[in-house]
Formats: C-alpha cells, sequence, structure tokens
C-alpha cells in the first residue's frame, strides 16, 4: 500500500515533536546548548514555546486533511 505523501507529512512531524519533547524533558535549555543564543536566559521557555508550534502547526495541518476529507465523502469537493 502505498501512502499518501500528508501521511509522511504528519509522521515526520509526530517523530521531530517526540524527538524535541524528549530532549526538553531531559535537558530544558537544549537551545542554548545546540546554538550560540540565549533567547529565555536558559528557563527552558523558548524551548516550550517551539514544541507548542510545531504541535500547533501539526494538529491544524491533521484538522485541515479530515476536514477535506469529510467535505470530500459528501461529494462537496472533487479532489482531496
Amino acid at each position: 500500500m502505498r501512502l499518501r505523501w500528508g501521511v509522511h507529512a504528519e509522521m515526520a512531524a509526530a517523530a521531530v515533536l517526540i524527538g524535541l519533547s524528549l530532549i526538553t524533558l531531559v535537558d530544558p535549555p537544549w537551545i542554548e546548548a545546540a546554538l550560540p543564543i540565549d533567547p529565555d536566559a536558559g528557563s527552558g521557555g523558548f524551548e516550550l514555546m517551539v514544541l507548542a508550534a510545531i504541535a500547533a502547526v501539526s494538529g491544524a495541518g491533521m484538522a485541515r486533511r479530515a476536514w477535506l476529507r469529510a467535505r470530500a465523502r459528501r461529494g462537496e469537493v472533487t479532489h482531496v
């Protein structure tokens, strides 16, 4: 069975989100260690904001795909 590109994108976003979540749990100020910047003075708040943004974009993409599929099932759209 061949998966559509959207499924691959969702799986990749989920993998990134899980990886960043684990890194944030183990070492909250990981951006300061990875990059020569300190956006939140070592509190880990910026990292949590990055995780929230990735989760929001992923959730919005999945909701959009579900909405388009529902419309297609009702015959409102000819392509998904």
